[in-house]
């Protein structure tokens, strides 16, 4: 089994300036229940987590790493 996770928008990853416009990422970060975007640290502390030896009992899930933004 696997863990897997679904990581929300961080600007190292994910879709930003170049990509989308400033209006854009405002009306997401509204949205969300922390207002920002999240850092790469923050999702590659989960995913390191999930893979390192205390997230060897989580199998099967699927966590969200998103600020809120799916709550």
């Amino acid at each position: 089994m696997a863990g897997i996770c679904h990581a929300g928008s961080a600007p190292a990853i994910a879709f930003h300036a170049a990509i989308a416009p400033a209006a854009v990422s405002e009306h997401q970060r509204r949205k969300m229940a922390t207002p920002r975007f999240g850092k790469a640290e923050e999702i590659a502390g989960m995913v390191a987590w999930l893979a390192g030896p205390e997230g060897r009992f989580v199998t099967g899930a699927a966590l969200t790493i998103d600020g809120g933004a799916n709550a």
